[in-house]
């Protein structure tokens, strides 16, 4: 698509359906080699980013297909802890098979994207801390990640990012005793990849603050597991502010609005009427 044609004048009437977050989903992608076996991630957007992942997924082996609105992964046949460059520097998302990778192998490889050095694409706070964790760094024509053995320890990120809380926390699982991560970023995609992880049989605790604790898996993970991330909240957000406007009137399931209170409150504080009937909320 070249472009869009806005033609405005008219108010917005409808029901809206808001789709499972990006930011959810490309860690989850990633987490389903840890499963090493069938994950069903509910209400996933066809973007971009998704349809990358799904590939580095099948490059790696494994089997990535979407069912209606439903993507289903299968990494049981995951034979490969390598992927090409091009897929590398298409999304930077693809860091988060990382951590995934030396769960499930003790390796990981990224090819080199045009001859750029760690230093110089900001995936250095991602290196330290698994440094932290007793993995080794290579940096020769691919960046080779090597921890077979994973240490427990405790990580202080120097900056909050969420890559790198998550693939901590994904690298963290093949370690023994319990590993402290620190100064952690405190976004929903967070909590929904450690609730996803605690479905694989991990015991995460404290997403959604500034400390997460991560004890490594005892045993490795089987069966299907079937997630619902949470709804996007920029999604919703752009819906929100498209009404906010133009006026009109737009009915979403209230369960979308479960981490988007400062959302309401906005609008709220902005004369927007919102109000809950049978579980979904009216805005106009």
């Amino acid at each position: 698509m070249d472009k869009f044609i806005v033609r405005g004048g008219n108010k917005l009437y409808g029901k809206v359906k808001i789709q499972s977050a990006k930011n959810s989903i490309l860690p989850l992608i990633a987490g389903s080699v840890i499963a090493s076996g069938k994950t069903v991630i509910k209400n996933t957007p066809k973007i971009r980013d998704v349809v990358v992942m799904c590939e580095i997924i099948r490059f790696l082996g494994g089997k990535a297909e979407f069912l209606g609105d439903d993507l289903h992964l299968d990494t049981s046949l995951v034979n490969s802890w390598s992927w090409p460059s091009n897929l590398t520097s298409e999304i930077r998302a693809s860091l988060f098979m990382v951590g995934a990778l030396i769960c499930r192998f003790g390796y990981a490889s990224i090819k080199r994207p045009g001859g750029c050095r760690i230093g110089e694409r900001p995936i250095d706070i991602h290196v330290d801390a698994l440094k932290t964790l007793g993995v080794k760094v290579d940096e020769g024509e691919e960046i080779v990640f090597s921890g077979k053995i994973i240490n427990s320890g405790v990580i202080n990120l120097r900056f909050p990012s969420v890559g790198a809380t998550e693939n901590a926390m994904m690298t963290a699982l093949r370690g023994n005793g319990v590993s402290t991560i620190k100064n952690c970023a405190k976004e929903p995609e967070i909590e929904d990849l450690q609730k996803y992880l605690n479905m694989l049989g991990a015991n995460i605790k404290g997403a959604g603050t500034s400390v997460i604790t991560v004890e490594g898996l005892s045993k490795k993970p089987s069966g299907e597991i079937v997630f619902t991330p949470y709804p996007d909240r920029i999604e919703l957000g752009t819906y929100l502010f498209a009404l906010g406007a133009v006026g009109g009137e737009i009915e979403i399931h209230a369960e979308t609005f479960k981490n988007s209170q400062s959302v309401i409150n906005f609008f709220k504080d902005n004369a927007c009427k919102i109000h809950i009937i049978n579980d979904k909320i009216y805005n106009i």
